[in-house]
């Protein structure tokens, strides 16, 4: 079995565990607005500024020859952010697909790549679908204003 064959074996594995557990999301297609959550470590403040403070002494005393080693705990708080945006683009492969997220702030174009089985994404909100003829809408880029707006796509329930 050569190495390629066995890493796309272990992906497969993994991919299978991922999508048991993200079974519940509903499916991401081109034009969706959605919102991403993605959890990031923060450290507080106080503490930023305590290690401020140390580095400064501790190169004081590199100057005048001292040396002391102590290590401290990080302390961290865990944040949940949130990216909205629309789905322009996405790249299927495995446990390596990708989203690309475009969103409009202050008047400028921002583009996100979100890999869809991160463990850092707690989660994916549709909040509106589009109706869409094309793989991809990089042509997005260019349009400005309402031009930029998709035409809604209406699900019906069946009774």
């Amino acid at each position: 079995m050569t190495l390629q064959k066995l890493i796309q074996n272990i992906e497969n594995q993994q991919l299978l565990e991922l999508v048991k557990e993200k079974k519940k999301m509903k499916p991401i297609k081109i034009g969706d607005t959605v919102t991403i959550y993605t959890s990031i470590l923060e450290l507080e403040q106080e503490i930023l500024e305590e290690q401020e403070r140390k580095n400064q002494q501790r190169l004081k005393d590199e100057t005048e020859g001292k040396k002391k080693e102590k290590k401290d705990e990080k302390k961290t708080k865990k944040v949940v952010q949130a990216y909205q945006g629309t789905i322009i683009a996405q790249h299927k492969a495995g446990l390596r697909t990708t989203i690309t997220v475009r969103r409009i702030f202050q008047n400028v174009g921002i583009e996100k790549i979100f890999c869809v089985y991160s463990p850092l994404i707690t989660s994916i909100k549709i909040i509106r679908s589009a109706k869409v003829r094309r793989a991809k809408l990089y042509y997005l880029r260019t349009c400005v204003g309402k031009s930029t707006r998709l035409k809604q796509r209406f699900v019906k329930k069946s009774l």
